[in-house]
């Protein structure tokens, strides 16, 4: 994936980069952990999408969506609020020999056979997304490493693993 590498700042930023980072944060630009732990069991476990019409809700890299279409989806489209992102998976689905449909908000994408949802959940916020993604799609596929399992009560935990962000953030082990 084209990514933000290891070498970015890490100290103190001039006031007007962090007010430039704090108005469009480019949360595309990492390879989150839950993303990683998603886009990994679908290509271990490809009966989940093959086939089947997909959703990646908050694509943000795309790294899912671009799984699922690896792992022989129907049709994927990457939804994603941020222009950045969208183009960030359109970079990334070419980089992979992949095609995704780009869409910028899920009251236009249609109807789905899954969604994929990593990372999205870090504002607690977000939480009723889960259900209104559930009027849109037949399936919910959710990862997410700041949610705790007694958080997302009435619904069914397949898998955990590990996984870490890339760059690391240096985030604490409990994500």
């Amino acid at each position: 994936l084209w990514l933000l590498t290891e070498d970015y700042p890490r100290g103190p930023l001039p006031p007007e980069v962090v007010a430039a980072v704090t108005a469009r944060p480019a949360y595309w630009a990492f390879r989150w952990a839950a993303g990683q732990a998603l886009a990994a069991r679908l290509l271990a476990e490809p009966e989940r999408v093959r086939g089947r019409t997909v959703l990646d809700f908050g694509a943000g890299s795309g790294i899912a969506g671009i799984a699922a279409a690896r792992a022989g989806a129907a049709r994927v489209v990457a939804c994603d609020l941020d222009v950045d992102a969208r183009l960030a998976c359109e970079a990334n689905a070419a980089l992979n020999g992949v095609h995704l449909e780009l869409a910028d908000d899920l009251a236009t994408a249609g109807h789905f056979d899954v969604a994929l949802v990593a990372d999205v959940l870090h504002d607690r916020d977000n939480l009723p997304l889960l259900d209104a993604l559930a009027a849109h799609c037949d399936e919910v596929l959710l990862a997410d490493a700041r949610v705790r399992p007694e958080a997302l009560l009435a619904r069914e935990i397949f898998a955990q693993t590990d996984a870490t962000t890339l760059p690391d953030l240096e985030e604490s082990p409990l994500y």
